[in-house]
């Protein structure tokens, strides 16, 4: 078989390293990326050293089940970035980059000894055709090539100009690279970042590391930063689980929120926790002064209590596979809670 990935990032090495373990027999592999930072992607490009990557390493693993996948890479590299609160490795994203490079190469020189053809393309796809039963795909250089799949893994893409201010003076859309755009920020000069979510974390830290001394103000509807990760504690979850939930699709042939909530209730509850004040404490996030809110998340960085730690963890290893099986009415009840849910994990 014959596969086109479209997009050349951290998706893409997420499937690259699955087909090495996986795949059976041979075929072919045509990556394509335009840009210089193949394998990378925008995320993960070289930067500011004070752009960091915001997971714990358990969590950065490109690969599902192994959880040390990243953390063994890292090695030697780890203490260097030792975050003092979290008592883990927080490294520049361009430090995950090479982790992300290194496992692409690495997939790629498999399959080349397994007798796949593969073949990275640095050009852009610019149409897709249905032509006969195989997919065509043209570049913008002149190119077509037909597949027998096509993945995209073309990331989120720039940030759009929701308020139309481009081309208004002072007014940049896409902050990365931090490096570059910080060069034309004045020391003393007042800067407003619209949104509050980890890019604006990105923005005022970077801004800081350079001796920044002008105001920035957040502006925000929602007025919720991003949750402050706690130190892990060691504890595996039992019932919040990707293992239970496919266990309750098999036995009644759909999972629910309620169903989820029953299982973060358990799991609680096995620890002495009580979930209803739990979770009153999450859904009260929103209306508590944003300031307020740091400081004490800060200050409960090693708190022992599991709640936060396991929705948190949970929200990366179990979310993606439990999302697929709900049914639409319960996505739209967690849609509601869109920017609380994304800023918890």
């Amino acid at each position: 078989m014959d596969i086109a990935i479209v997009g050349g990032g951290a998706a893409a090495v997420a499937l690259l390293d699955q087909l090495a373990a996986t795949a059976p027999g041979s075929g072919g592999v045509t990556v394509f990326e335009p840009s210089a930072h193949l394998w990378r992607g925008r995320a993960y490009a070289p930067d500011l050293d004070s752009v960091l990557v915001n997971s714990p390493p358990a969590l950065m693993s490109i690969r599902p089940g192994d959880f040390g996948h990243y953390a063994a890479w890292l090695g030697e590299r780890g203490p260097a970035h030792l975050d003092a609160l979290l008592g883990q490795p927080l490294v520049p994203r361009a430090v995950y980059g090479g982790y992300l490079a290194r496992t692409a190469e690495t997939a790629l020189a498999t399959l080349r000894g397994r007798g796949w053809h593969v073949d990275v393309v640095p050009a852009r796809v610019t149409a897709l055709a249905g032509s006969g039963e195989r997919p065509v795909l043209r570049t913008e250089d002149g190119q077509a090539r037909e597949a027998d799949h096509v993945v995209l893994c073309v990331g989120a893409g720039t940030p759009e100009d929701l308020y139309g201010l481009g081309g208004a003076p002072g007014f940049v859309a896409d902050p990365y690279p931090l490096a570059r755009t910080l060069e034309g920020v004045a020391a003393g000069s007042a800067v407003a970042v619209i949104g509050s979510g980890l890019t604006a974390v990105d923005v005022v830290v970077s801004l800081a590391a350079r001796g920044h001394t002008g105001p920035i103000r957040l502006v925000s509807r929602s007025g919720l930063l991003p949750y402050v990760w706690q130190r892990p504690l060691g504890h595996q979850p039992r019932y919040v689980t990707a293992e239970r939930v496919a266990a309750l699709h098999r036995e009644h042939g759909a999972v629910t929120l309620d169903d989820l909530v029953r299982l973060l209730r358990a799991e609680l509850a096995e620890a002495g926790e009580d979930f209803d004040d739990f979770a009153a404490g999450v859904l009260a996030a929103p209306s508590e002064d944003p300031v307020r809110r740091l400081r004490r998340e800060l200050a409960a960085v090693g708190d022992p209590e599991i709640g936060r730690r396991v929705l948190q963890s949970a929200a990366h290893s179990v979310g993606p596979y439990a999302w697929r099986l709900l049914p639409e009415a319960d996505r739209v009840r967690l849609r509601r809670h869109f920017r609380l849910a994304t800023s918890l994990a």
